[in-house]
């Protein structure tokens, strides 16, 4: 079994009063639904999604756990894995500039030199251009049947 075939490792818990907008990405290169807990997550989502190249998308993919330099146990699920056509992995990590602390920081590099020691490429995007996003929506394979559909919701 692919690995980006798997389940998510945890769920997307919905709750009034909370900061984020968790939801259900459909995409077209699985088949299936993509989680996201944030806008941005979304949008990265729709960006892998949208390239031609990605064959597999999982979303919090897996757990890392290690232990800092006193012995604290700390652990993390990045927010994407992807496949791409010629076998490569990616771990993706996405979280707005302002949100990101010490604690995010360092979360990043261990999944980083994770990533590294499996063989597999990590982006941590804390930002996404728009025009970066309606491109890859305009190139986006035509059997793709969303394509032409996706658009990111205007602000009000």
């Amino acid at each position: 079994m692919a690995f980006e075939t798997g389940r998510p490792v945890r769920g997307f818990p919905s709750y009034r009063g909370q900061r984020h907008f968790p939801g259900l990405y459909w995409s077209s290169t699985t088949g299936l639904h993509v989680g996201f807990e944030s806008w941005l997550e979304r949008d990265h989502a729709m960006l892998l999604d949208f390239t031609p190249e990605v064959t597999g998308l999982l979303s919090q993919p897996l757990w890392l756990f290690w232990e800092d330099g006193r012995g604290k146990r700390i652990s993390h699920a990045p927010d994407y894995f992807a496949r791409f056509e010629d076998g490569r992995g990616l771990i993706v990590d996405c979280r707005p500039l302002d949100r990101i602390d010490a604690r995010s920081a360092a979360k990043f590099a261990a999944t980083q030199a994770a990533c590294e020691v499996a063989g597999w490429g990590y982006r941590d995007k804390r930002m996404l251009d728009e025009i970066e996003l309606d491109h890859a929506v305009q190139k986006a394979r035509p059997d793709r049947p969303r394509a032409k559909y996706a658009r990111r919701p205007k602000a009000a």
